[in-house]
């Protein structure tokens, strides 16, 4: 009790499933109710429903251990050869920005275009929340090689290998997603989302882990939401605001929540809204890896724009990084329709492909050094990577 009074270790939840019950455990498949403590004891069979999701979490954080680690070596080949060489490449194109609470740490140090068409860093960006600005971007960089400061920013890194420090920044945060394995044994976790929905109970049904509306509602969801084509996901934390006839409720959807209803405007009652994945939210980085690991035309500014935020919401997870870090390792997986790097030609004509990250160091000529003769052959015949080598001959498999 001491422990837990002072914050040292563990918590009141933990301390009532010790001495009360344990409670209700998501085993994955179902929800049981396990009325035995830690105190009393627990028979054969709620011992193994209990250590269901212990067991699963082992797993990802085992398995997962190397993931960023490839991922950060994947990052790093793609971006090495991007650094600054000049001050500024007189770039007249500017890609904008709406400017909100959450992302707004996001652009300090970025140059935009102000009121009297003057090109300012901004030092304070808080006065820009609930605005749309115009930025440079090393997208739009039109130095020969590598990028200009001026579409990177003014930041207090000495150095000028930008795309090194992307990389590794980027990487560390990969580490991070794979850490975040949520304990959902005692579907503790997924409670702690739902249980401020008990307090409008006159509106909504929490079923589980499935929201159903009471009365007819409309759905209006924050500014820059994007949601997976395949099951309606939602790729971030999202605020989310229910619209009923005497009242307005807005709650907060972790990130892969599905969106179950097909409409947001006028929902007839008894129609289930959402619906939060308990085994979804475990570890992020596979919804990171599989989102880099696709290959995805890009044919207007438009859609460019909504790859760089769905680029920036998978990363940006309680933290924000810097805007030019997203932009570079977007601008980094772009390729012409003739699988060219956009990052060499500086050739940003519609449309863009945006590559598997996997396929990038072999675009560039680095096959041979990212992966073993016998794997970089593979890949380059798997993705039809053409890619002059005298070693091709002697090693084809």
């Amino acid at each position: 009790m001491h422990l837990v009074e002072s914050g040292v270790r563990g918590s009141k939840l933990q301390l009532r499933q010790m001495v009360l019950a344990r409670g209700i455990i998501e085993t994955g498949y179902s929800t049981v109710f396990i009325p035995e403590s830690f105190v009393t004891g627990l028979s054969v069979k709620n011992f193994e429903l209990s250590g269901a999701s212990a067991r699963k979490s082992l797993y990802n954080k085992t398995v997962s251990t190397y993931k960023p680690g490839y991922l950060t070596r994947q990052m790093v080949y793609c971006m090495q050869h991007i650094s600054i060489t000049e001050d500024d490449c007189g770039s007249q194109m500017y890609l904008p920005y709406y400017v909100d609470e959450k992302n707004f740490k996001a652009f300090y140090g970025k140059y935009y275009l102000d009121e009297n068409k003057q090109l300012q860093v901004i030092t304070e960006p808080e006065k820009f929340i609930g605005k749309i600005i115009h930025v440079r971007t090393p997208l739009f960089c039109k130095a020969k090689v590598g990028v200009c400061r001026k579409c990177i920013g003014e930041f207090y890194y000495p150095f000028k290998e930008v795309g090194i420090i992307a990389a590794q920044t980027l990487g560390e945060r990969a580490t991070q997603l794979t850490l975040r394995v949520f304990h959902t044994g005692s579907a503790i976790s997924l409670q702690q989302e739902l249980q401020e929905l008990q307090k409008y109970s006159d509106y909504l049904i929490v079923d589980r882990n499935t929201i159903i509306n009471k009365k007819q509602c409309s759905i209006v969801l924050e500014t820059g939401t994007i949601l997976t084509k395949k099951d309606r996901s939602l790729l971030k934390d999202t605020l989310v605001q229910l619209q009923f006839e005497d009242t307005t409720i807005n709650i907060t959807l972790p990130m892969n929540t599905r969106i179950l209803t097909q409409t947001f405007n006028n929902i007839p009652e008894n129609t289930p809204l959402f619906q939060i994945m308990p085994t979804t939210i475990t570890n992020a980085i596979e919804l990171l890896e599989k989102f880099l690991s696709k290959k995805i035309e890009i044919n207007s500014l438009s859609e460019l724009q909504q790859y760089i935020q769905i680029v920036a919401n998978l990363f940006n997870y309680e933290d924000v990084f810097p805007q030019w870090m997203i932009e570079l390792l977007s601008f980094a997986l772009l390729t012409d329709v003739y699988g060219k790097p956009i990052s060499v030609t500086k050739d940003l004509k519609l449309p863009l492909i945006k590559q598997p990250i996997k396929t990038i160091p072999h675009l560039l000529g680095l096959g041979l050094l990212f992966e073993t003769p016998r794997k970089a052959i593979q890949t380059q015949i798997l993705y039809g990577i053409s890619v002059d080598s005298p070693l091709k001959e002697l090693l084809y498999l």
